[in-house]
């Protein structure tokens, strides 16, 4: 029920968003690889996310998995680096400097499960002076990211090749004092995707609709997207005991 009414709020919003004013459309391609390096109750996240023309992201964390089989959930803290492409010609970048956390909890019921993850940036953005390039100053804002996640298996656990598809959707808040009204919705994105699991590496194709908000103004753009995501968990641990 809880999961609906987020659903439910998600879409709303989604709704909200794209019936006011126009919206520029732009297509793009997003490009990423996600690992994870099993080190018994740790782990150490690292991915990266390309999107040309846009951004690069790569993001690194520590991983502790507690004990409750039931939702298995898992508390990463981490720092993340974004170079943000600029419109200036005389800046090719704007840099990010970005501590994040997450928590992830999901739940399998037979050949279906469900992730939801609740994420917190600090972002620290440079932005240069374009009429002095060796002059800057250090924007800061907070995010907060809910993304809900279903994902229905069309083999069962005992296959070796499992294909599967996926839906997900979530919300971006800023918030902050450079933030227009110190609160304002970052992003809303949905996803429809399919994919391959085998072993313990996993990829997923998929479109991305992804509708950005501008932080001091209502001009929005929507993304369609094409996403490309390869997953790796790696289990040091029983690697070593082999």
């Amino acid at each position: 029920m809880k999961a609906k009414l987020i659903i439910l709020i998600c879409l709303i919003q989604f709704f909200k968003a794209t019936s006011q004013k126009s919206i520029e459309d732009k297509s793009e391609v997003w490009l990423g690889v996600i690992t994870e390096m099993e080190l018994g109750k740790f782990s150490i996240w690292n991915d990266a996310h390309l999107v040309p023309g846009d951004f690069t992201i790569v993001r690194t964390g520590l991983t502790y998995k507690f004990a409750i089989k039931k939702w298995q959930p898992k508390l990463t803290l981490g720092y993340a680096h974004l170079w943000l492409h600029s419109n200036n010609p005389q800046i090719n970048f704007i840099h990010e400097n970005r501590p994040w956390g997450q928590l992830v909890w999901s739940n399998n019921f037979g050949n279906q499960s469900i992730l939801q993850r609740i994420r917190f940036d600090s972002r620290f953005k440079k932005i240069v002076d374009p009429n002095d390039l060796e002059q800057y100053t250090i924007s800061h804002n907070y995010r907060l990211r809910y993304l809900l996640q279903y994902k229905y298996y069309l083999k069962s656990k005992q296959a070796t090749t499992r294909p599967f598809l996926a839906t997900s959707s979530e919300a971006l808040i800023n918030f902050g004092t450079n933030i227009k009204d110190n609160v304002r919705i970052d992003q809303l994105r949905f996803l429809l995707a399919a994919g391959i699991k085998k072993h313990n590496s996993t990829i997923q194709v998929g479109y991305l609709n992804r509708i950005k908000l501008d932080a001091k103004n209502d001009s929005k753009i929507m993304y369609h997207t094409l996403m490309v995501l390869y997953f790796q968990t790696i289990d040091f641990k029983n690697q070593h005991k082999k």
